[in-house]
């Protein structure tokens, strides 16, 4: 191994650690922005009308002004599990602008979906022999389960079984040896043996 390219390399990825910080001011900032123009562009583009620009910008803001009060209570700082919760919230928020961005649309359904020259389409239609052997492994797959249930079963009434035999034998065999020791004393008694 060349050790002077080892030591370039973690020289590099720790001022890169030191550069861009993954918990912290700069990535919660940066996320906060990112979001804001996200919400922009949608705007811009007509993804989004107005109204629902307007909430998805309150609910940043609201996220903002948590992170600036939170930080204005602890010298600018946030604790971990305060970083937590914010990481959180925005990647609820990230979730919801997405949704609301991306509801409404759809692609356009090229002509000629089946027939014979039938393709994939970008609807999602798939391959019917695909569809047959993935149903045909999830028949499989099913049955497997079934034997196996039913196996099981069978072996718990098996043991089942069996626990009620020694119980029942365990009390016959009382019976049995009593038996055997009465016959033994009628036999001495009686001089037999």
């Amino acid at each position: 191994m060349n050790i002077p390219k080892s030591i370039a390399f973690f020289v590099s990825i720790l001022a890169l650690s030191q550069v861009c910080p993954v918990f912290g001011k700069a990535s919660v900032d940066a996320r906060i922005a990112r979001q804001k123009h996200r919400i922009e562009t949608a705007l811009k583009s007509g993804a989004i009308s107005p109204e629902q620009s307007d909430d998805l910008k309150r609910s940043v803001l609201e996220i903002e002004g948590k992170v600036k009060a939170l930080r204005t209570a602890n010298d600018g700082k946030l604790k971990p599990e305060e970083l937590t919760e914010i990481k959180s919230s925005l990647n609820q928020s990230s979730n919801m602008i997405k949704s609301v961005a991306e509801s409404g649309t759809h692609k356009a359904q090229p002509g000629q979906v089946l027939g014979p020259a039938w393709k994939q389409g970008t609807d999602g239609a798939q391959d019917p022999k695909k569809l047959m052997k993935g149903m045909k492994r999830e028949n499989r797959r099913e049955r497997r389960q079934e034997k196996q249930a039913l196996e099981q079963k069978m072996e718990q009434q098996q043991l089942q079984y069996e626990k009620e035999m020694v119980e029942s034998l365990s009390e016959q065999k009382e019976d049995i040896l009593k038996e055997k020791q009465d016959l033994k004393d009628v036999r001495k008694e009686s001089g037999a043996d």
